[in-house]
C-alpha cells in the first residue's frame, strides 16, 4: 500500500465492522479485467503487483485490521460469474456493464469514467456519433460501451474485437479499424510506447460516454458495504481520490503531436 493515503480516511470507520473482521480469516479477493485499467487498478511489471486507486483504497480500509487483499486475473464475463458464486468480493465496474446485478451489492460511486474515440485522422468539425455510420470500431472483447451500445446492436457500425487495449492500438495503426474506443487514461498508455509515440493520434471532441465506477460486491459483503460506502464518501470529499489519481498520472495529458517523450 502507498502509505501516504492512510491519513484520516478511516477515522471511526473500521470499528463499525470489527465483529465481522475478526471472523474474516481469508483474504478478500478482487476480480480484475487483466491487465487492469490505469490508474484505477493496473498491473505494474516492475514489482509484479497490482496497484492504483483501488489497491490504495482497499488497503487503507482493510489492512489495518489484518485483512489482506488478493487480485485475481479475469475478464469481464468471468468476473461477474465469480461475484455471483462468491469466489471474489469486489469488482470495479459500472452496473450497466454487467449482464445480471440481481443479488449483488453496488457501492456508492467512486470515480467518473470517460470513454473517447481515437483516430489517426483529425475529427471533422461538427463531428457526432451519427457520422460513424459504416465505420469499424476497435473494441475490447466482452466490454460494454454504453455510448455505442445501440449503434453496435443496430449494425450501424462494425465492432472489431480484440483481447487487449494494446492490440486495439496495433489494429488501429494497421488500419484494421477506423477508430479505437478507449478511456482517456488507457489511451495515454497504449499510444505512448516507442512503437506508437511517433504517431499523431486524435481524440474525439467529446466522450462517447461518461459513467460512474463502483465497487460491485458479492452478497456476502452485506455487513461490510456500509463501511465501504462511508469510506468512499470520505475518500472523495476529502480530496484524497483526486490526489491519488494525480500521484499516478502526474501532469500527463493525452498528446496528439506525434512526439515521443
Amino acid at each position: 500500500m502507498n502509505q501516504r493515503w492512510r491519513g484520516p480516511l478511516l477515522t471511526g470507520l473500521i470499528m463499525c465492522f470489527y465483529s465481522w473482521a475478526v471472523h474474516a480469516s481469508q483474504p478478500l479477493r478482487v476480480a480484475v479485467n487483466a491487465p487492469g485499467s490505469y490508474p484505477y487498478l493496473f498491473f505494474a511489471p516492475e514489482n509484479g503487483q497490482y496497484q492504483g486507486v483501488i489497491p490504495d483504497f482497499l488497503a487503507a480500509v482493510f489492512n489495518p485490521k489484518g485483512i489482506e487483499i488478493e487480485y485475481l486475473d479475469s475478464n469481464q464475463l468471468r468476473s461477474e460469474q465469480l461475484l455471483h458464486s462468491d469466489e471474489v468480493s469486489f469488482y470495479l465496474a459500472n452496473p450497466k456493464w454487467l449482464k445480471n446485478t440481481t443479488g449483488l451489492l453496488i457501492s456508492e460511486p467512486l470515480a467518473s469514467h470517460k470513454t473517447f474515440l481515437y483516430s489517426l485522422r483529425p475529427f471533422p468539425s461538427g463531428f457526432s456519433l451519427r457520422s460513424l455510420a459504416g465505420s469499424r470500431i476497435c473494441a475490447r472483447q466482452e466490454f460494454v460501451y454504453t455510448g455505442l451500445t445501440d449503434s453496435f446492436a443496430q449494425a450501424d457500425i462494425e465492432r472489431v474485437d480484440s483481447s487487449s487495449q494494446s492490440i486495439m492500438a496495433d489494429m488501429l495503426v494497421g488500419q484494421r479499424c477506423d477508430y479505437a474506443v478507449l478511456n482517456n487514461y488507457n489511451a495515454m498508455d497504449v499510444f505512448s510506447p516507442p512503437k506508437h509515440c511517433h504517431l499523431r493520434v486524435f481524440e474525439s471532441p467529446w466522450p462517447t460516454s461518461t459513467v460512474t465506477l463502483h465497487l460491485i460486491m458479492s452478497a456476502s459483503m452485506a455487513e461490510t458495504k456500509p463501511v465501504v460506502d462511508a469510506a468512499i464518501r470520505e475518500f472523495r470529499t476529502s480530496g484524497q481520490l483526486n490526489r491519488i489519481i494525480a500521484a499516478y498520472t502526474g501532469s500527463r495529458t493525452f498528446q496528439t503531436d506525434g512526439r515521443c517523450r
